[in-house]
Order: C-alpha cells, then sequence, then structure tokens
C-alpha cells in the first residue's frame, strides 16, 4: 500500500507540473496564432505539447525531488535548463508549434520561455523548501537552548 501511495504523490506531483507546462504553452500558442490572425489550435501539435510536458515533468522530478534531500543541485540544474531548452524550443521549432508568425514573436516567445524557466526553479529551490527552512531554523533555536 505505501508503495502505491508514494507513486500515486509522485503521478499529482508530475501532473501538477506538466499541467503548469502545458498550459504556458498553449497561452503561448494562442498569443502567436492570435498575431499571426489565426484562431484555431492544430490537435496534433496539442497532443505533441502534451507528451513533451508530460516527459519533462517526469524527468524533472528524478532530478528535483519533492521529498528527499536534494543532492547535486548544481549538476542537476545544468541538466534541467539544458533538457528545458532541448525538450520546449527545440520540440517547438521542429515541430513548427509556432509558424509561421512575425520574429518578432519569437523573440517574445523566447524570453517568456527563459522568464518561466527562473520562476518554476525559484518555485522548487525557494519557495517550496522555505518551510523547510524556517523548521530548521527554529529546530536550531531549540536546539541550543535545551
Amino acid at each position: 500500500m505505501k508503495k502505491f501511495v508514494l507513486f500515486y504523490r509522485w503521478g499529482m506531483e508530475v501532473k501538477y507540473n506538466m499541467g503548469l507546462y502545458f498550459a504556458g504553452l498553449v497561452f503561448m500558442k494562442a498569443i502567436s496564432d492570435a498575431v499571426a490572425g489565426r484562431f484555431a489550435m492544430d490537435t496534433l501539435i496539442l497532443v505533441e505539447m502534451f507528451a513533451v510536458t508530460m516527459l519533462f515533468s517526469m524527468v524533472e522530478s528524478g532530478l528535483f525531488p519533492r521529498h528527499r534531500e536534494q543532492k547535486n543541485l548544481t549538476r542537476n540544474t545544468v541538466i534541467w535548463v539544458c533538457l528545458a531548452h532541448v525538450s520546449f524550443p527545440g520540440v517547438a521549432v521542429a515541430g513548427k508549434w509556432f509558424a509561421p508568425t512575425a520574429n518578432w514573436m519569437y523573440a517574445v516567445l523566447l524570453i517568456t520561455f527563459e522568464l518561466s524557466l527562473l520562476a518554476m526553479w525559484f518555485g522548487f529551490h525557494v519557495a517550496l523548501k522555505w518551510d523547510t527552512h524556517c523548521l530548521n531554523e527554529k529546530l536550531k533555536e531549540y536546539q541550543e537552548k535545551a
């Protein structure tokens, strides 16, 4: 039963991140298409986006485990950034997710992508770990008094 619960929790965490990435891609695709005067999305592109975000989130969960001590943070962050650039802009170009669109829109898409990666990293390593940091500080204070 414990293994099932751990697997289920892992799946919930992966789906949450996948949903964030997928929603971001769909939103940027909608903006890109609107700029180009299109107001419908190709189902195949949506399926590709779904698959890429799911696979990326699964690998990401291995690089940044939430309920275990983080080891090799610098190495894993470099791998994560490289994988993100292959997975999202790389597959977007290969799959022509945002083509054709205005050249300036590609710059907007890339800047948005980089800012989104930064926000996710901040979320993983600062915001989600803040409670643990605060509890550890309180524990140190308590241990010093005892």
